[in-house]
């Protein structure tokens, strides 16, 4: 399928579009005359009605982005759809009154991926989730207003404007979408426990329909493994391995024999949770345009690299942690979409055990999605620190990380310990 694509918000659309399953040629259009010279299968622009008119008279496919109420379109193989993204830093700046569109990223991208697969005559509104002007936007941020002249006559009733609510109010994913949070489980038992009923007890509050999958790894303590088994329901499923496959091995072997979902969670075992851990990270997720992964922030045991190469911004009005190559963006426990998590090739197998697993995966979702990895400050697990008991484990750990360093981000690279510290 080619595509030729007319639109201010370029970044937007590409990024949609190239979802979208066909899609072998992404053309930018600049005048009107490339409509005929580029023969695309479709036609894709911003509020241009020569680029229409043209595609109605050639009989080309024609999906107008438009974010004018009253600017309707009548006439052949025409869709027409309202999709404007709420971009915080354009509110952030704005410096008179205007009104805006609360339309969500995630949502509009679906929108229009469909429509391009499923091309249909007529006109299609997205689902608007509100209008705001710009000063309660700025009131509800704390964002310092300083408009200069007039502001704008709104021509819209005060009473009809939706004061700013917590900004999740605005975010319209589906809750009968599914999750899968994967836990792999060695030995630790005294941390096992409490951390696996804390993530199982509060990933129960999600608004969405969520599965546990737990893995143990052979750990030979009968007390955990009947533990283990204790734990199986509708909503958890218990594998039990006589073999040590590792942290990728266990989790990617899960994968493969759970039900199909729309997102993949991967949490070691050691974290604590007090609170919907799984909406938050999701809505970080899907809010943030580009954004391939989200890591929780971590109390307690940090490992992420505050400060070094992973620095504070804000993104969407979301505090987040932000690395340039993803350097430094621990794990622990992580989000991605499922359709992501499987480009990818899922975890690296083959490798040093707990070597490495997820600065493996943040890599590849920069190298081969060119989506970028965030970590999300407001969404914490409590991480302990390392108690006596695993004084040899961290040993043991620390050897294998001065040997090795950041070198398993090397395509290739394998290391030589292939055993995990109990074996």
């Amino acid at each position: 399928m080619k595509i030729l694509i007319f639109d201010r918000n370029n970044d937007f659309i590409r990024a949609t579009v190239a979802k979208v399953k066909g899609v072998r040629i992404l053309v930018s259009g600049k005048e009107v005359d490339d409509v005929s010279k580029f023969e695309p299968d479709i036609v894709l622009c911003h509020q241009n009605r020569d680029v229409v008119d043209r595609c109605i008279s050639e009989n080309i496919k024609c999906l107008q982005i438009h974010t004018l109420p009253e600017y309707e379109i009548s006439g052949k193989s025409i869709a027409c759809t309202r999709v404007i993204p709420f971009d915080y830093n354009e509110v952030a700046n704005s410096k008179t009154d205007d009104l805006f569109t609360l339309t969500s990223l995630e949502e509009g991208s679906r929108h229009i991926s469909g429509m391009v697969t499923n091309f249909k005559p007529g006109s299609c509104n997205v689902f608007n989730s509100g209008i705001v002007g710009t000063k309660y936007i700025h009131g509800y941020y704390n964002i310092e207003s300083d408009f200069s002249g007039e502001a704008k006559d709104l021509s819209v009733k005060e009473s009809k404007l939706m004061h700013m609510s917590p900004i999740s109010e605005f975010f319209t994913d589906p809750s009968d979408r599914k999750v899968n949070v994967y836990i792999p489980t060695y030995y630790r038992f005294e941390k096992t426990k409490p951390s696996v009923e804390s993530l199982i007890k509060f990933g129960r509050m999600s608004k969405y329909d969520v599965k546990f999958y737990i893995g143990d790894n052979n750990t030979k303590i009968t007390e955990m493994k009947e533990w283990l088994a204790s734990l199986e329901s509708d909503d958890v499923k218990i594998h039990l391995c006589d073999v040590n496959r590792g942290k990728s091995g266990m989790v990617n072997r899960m994968v493969r024999d759970a039900r199909k979902c729309e997102y993949v969670m991967s949490i070691d075992s050691d974290m604590l949770a007090n609170h919907n851990y799984i909406d938050d990270m999701i809505f970080h997720l899907t809010r943030i345009e580009n954004c391939g992964l989200v890591s929780a922030n971590q109390d307690g045991c940090s490992q992420h690299w505050w400060d070094k190469t992973v620095f504070s911004q804000e993104k969407y009005g979301l505090k987040v942690g932000f690395s340039e190559q993803n350097v430094g963006i621990a794990g622990g426990c992580i989000v991605m979409r499922s359709y992501d998590w499987l480009k990818i090739g899922m975890y690296k197998e083959g490798h040093d055990v707990y070597t490495g697993d997820d600065g493996i995966v943040m890599g590849k979702v920069n190298r081969v999605l060119g989506k970028d990895v965030y970590v999300s400050e407001n969404c914490s697990l409590f991480h302990p620190f390392p108690d006596e008991t695993e004084k040899g484990y961290v040993e043991w750990k620390m050897k294998s990380w001065q040997r090795d360093n950041v070198q398993f981000l090397k395509e290739g690279y394998t290391g030589s310990n292939q055993k995990g510290y109990w074996d």
